[in-house]
């Protein structure tokens, strides 16, 4: 038992979870997905969101945003493929 109160260990375990966002390797790990993302692209060419989930393990939620902000200026719209997975018209990217 501590002698601290629960409003100071709820302080410290807020504190290590604000730490260890803001960590190195957290924020490589950030980093790492934009590279992963980039790389996939220029690797495989014209390819949708779900194939760069699928090939890169990123979540399917995330990969507009690493599109959009983290790669700006780097990959771009190229109009759209036919998803058999889908069976649906979706949006394919491409290295600029």
């Amino acid at each position: 038992m501590t002698d601290e109160l629960p409003d100071q260990q709820m302080n410290i375990l807020f504190d290590n979870k604000v730490k260890s966002f803001y960590s190195k390797p957290v924020q490589e790990q950030r980093k790492t997905q934009r590279q992963r993302v980039y790389d996939f692209v220029h690797t495989h060419g014209r390819v949708t969101q779900r194939m760069i989930s699928e090939g890169t393990g990123i979540p399917r939620h995330l990969v507009p945003d690493r599109l959009s902000r983290g790669l700006k200026g780097f990959v771009k719209e190229s109009g759209s493929i036919h998803d058999l997975k889908t069976k649906k018209d979706v949006t394919a990217y491409e290295i600029i």
